[in-house]
């Protein structure tokens, strides 16, 4: 089976890295295909967070007392380690260095891999 078509989404309400928040999931399709419907086997585990970087606050928001959040889509291969981030609700207000700073973090992040009966897969989420 095509990879991209066995990637599995999760999609969380909000990831607050900046403190260490910790995403909620939930099952979707993530949309790849060419229009046909195919039927993902169920995911028996979801991935869980096993190491954690706490993201540098920026000097100048500390200094301006400025906090944010920072929304972020994050691929994790099946063997758990991240392969990309990707902001998708960037911080407001802009210009402090949060964004850089969810994404230095998280890109050190370790995983144990989601799983379906057939074993690990990768997945992506918010």
């Amino acid at each position: 089976m095509d990879f991209w078509r066995r990637r599995a989404s999760f999609w969380a309400v909000a990831l607050v890295l900046l403190f260490g928040g910790v995403p909620a999931l939930a099952q979707d399709d993530g949309g790849f295909g060419d229009g046909e419907e195919e039927e993902l086997p169920p995911i028996t585990k979801m991935p869980e967070l096993l190491a954690f970087v706490k993201a540098e606050y920026p000097a100048k928001a500390v200094e301006d007392k400025v906090e944010a959040s920072v929304l972020l889509e994050i691929d994790v291969d099946d063997l758990g380690y991240v392969e990309g981030v990707r902001v998708i609700g960037p911080a407001e207000p802009a210009g402090y260095g949060f964004d850089e700073a969810a994404v230095a973090a998280v890109s050190q992040f370790e995983f144990s891999p989601a799983e379906t009966a057939e074993g690990p897969i990768p997945v992506t989420f918010t």
